[in-house]
């Protein structure tokens, strides 16, 4: 253990000690955020105000005298002082930029800290916090990622000192450190629900959702608790909205599983997640069927084995219009997805291209291509295998993973993967 790591734990042990000791029977923070909102809010209200009376009597001048008013307009910008004004202004200009040197760009660049925040939210998406200092707190968390261990000091104790304030978003952080087992923190799933326990109790949305995750998953090392996920996730998606889709996805896909489809399809709607193809896939008819298996193929591919048997499912009452046989070929598919050999492929091929045979009848002919229909199948299967476990190992999304904040979108899982993934080799 290097000498940073034991200064990170006894820092991580001097906030644990702060929280227990009741920092978060203070709610000034909430409050704060609060006001601020409300003052904005009726600021913003005042200036739109007064910008429509501005423009209703504008509006008013012009319909009275539209000539004189325009007259007027052009006299102003073609008069001399304005001429001399514009002249001044761009002699200044030039001025400007010949004085805009290197040295001077980096010392204005150094007094505007935020810009880089800003740049941020441009490229990966406007967090979600409930703290004033939340934006600062979330770019804290995505600076550590890239800084050398010496340089993590300064920012982890910041962290550490949010978080004896109570501030959700880092007191977060810390139980997903403790999760993890990073920054020197002791890795304990134990700690880092407790964590999470306490930004939830603020309505903190990350926190809500990784505590879903943990209970549907099974993480604390118990049976996974659909149920009780769901409850988490249904929360959390009364609370904002996160576009990296990780709320409203795993929201959706555990309604369907727990048998609330009215959730489930609730939950999905104007959902990005792949796992929302699960219910909208199965549960609505409206798109065609090779729509509705691309997003069950999707789904699949985010590590949800419920697309296997819900092809062959929503296939099955099309089979007489379906002339791709869609049906035999994923009853096969989720009969053998798990085995490594398909030794008797074709024949079962034959006896589900026969079954279908007699459903429909011979008034397309079928019984004339027949073998052709088999052969089609049988090789389709196999390559569907291959192509779809492919696809998984391809997803980078890591649906399974908790998160340090959200929105959490493939750019953020790529920043934090190598972390996660060497935390996870160990």
């Amino acid at each position: 253990m290097t000498n940073t790591q034991i200064v990170l734990i006894a820092g991580f042990s001097g906030v644990m000690m702060g929280l227990s000791g009741g920092v978060f029977a203070q709610t000034s923070g909430s409050q704060t955020y609060s006001t601020v909102e409300s003052q904005v809010a009726k600021s913003v209200a005042i200036d739109r105000q007064a910008a429509a009376q501005q423009k209703e009597a504008r509006a008013t001048a012009l319909a009275a005298n539209p000539n004189a008013q325009q007259g007027a307009i052009d006299s102003a910008l073609n008069s001399l002082v304005i001429k001399n004004e514009t002249k001044n202004q761009q002699q200044l200009n030039q001025a400007s930029v010949a004085s805009a040197t290197p040295s001077l760009v980096e010392q204005v660049g150094a007094t505007l800290p935020k810009l880089a925040q800003i740049g941020g939210q441009l490229k990966y998406g406007e967090h979600i916090v409930i703290s004033q200092e939340g934006p600062e707190i979330i770019a804290l968390i995505r600076s550590l990622v890239t800084r050398q261990q010496p340089d993590q000091r300064a920012v982890i104790a910041r962290l550490q000192e949010f978080a004896s304030n109570g501030k959700p978003e880092a007191v977060h952080f810390l139980g997903f450190s403790f999760e993890h087992g990073l920054y020197g923190a002791p890795k304990s799933l134990s700690q880092a629900t407790k964590y999470y326990q306490l930004a939830a109790s603020q309505n903190y949305q990350p926190s809500l959702y990784n505590l879903g995750l943990i209970a549907a998953y099974g993480k604390s090392g118990n049976a996974p608790d659909l149920e009780r996920g769901l409850a988490w996730m249904a929360k959390a998606m009364t609370l904002a909205n996160d576009t990296s889709g990780r709320v409203c996805g795993l929201a959706s896909f555990l309604a369907f599983r727990t048998n609330r489809q009215p959730e489930a399809v609730r939950f999905a709607k104007g959902c990005n997640s792949a796992l929302a193809h699960i219910p909208r896939a199965s549960l609505g008819d409206t798109e065609s069927l090779p729509i509705r298996v691309g997003w069950l193929r999707d789904s699949i591919a985010t590590g949800a084995d419920d697309g296997y048997s819900l092809i062959a499912k929503i296939s099955k009452p099309l089979i007489k219009t379906d002339n791709n046989f869609t049906f035999c070929k994923y009853v096969l598919i989720n009969r053998h997805y798990r085995r490594a050999t398909l030794p008797n492929i074709k024949d079962e091929a034959a006896r589900c291209v026969d079954q279908v045979g007699k459903m429909v009848g011979s008034e397309k002919g079928w019984s004339v291509q027949r073998e052709q229909i088999i052969a089609g199948v049988a090789s389709f299967v196999p390559m569907e295998i291959e192509t779809l476990k492919n696809m998984r190992k391809s997803n980078k999304f890591h649906y399974s993973w908790t998160v340090p904040y959200l929105p959490f979108a493939q750019a953020e899982t790529d920043l934090f993967e190598p972390l996660l993934t060497k935390e996870t080799q160990r």
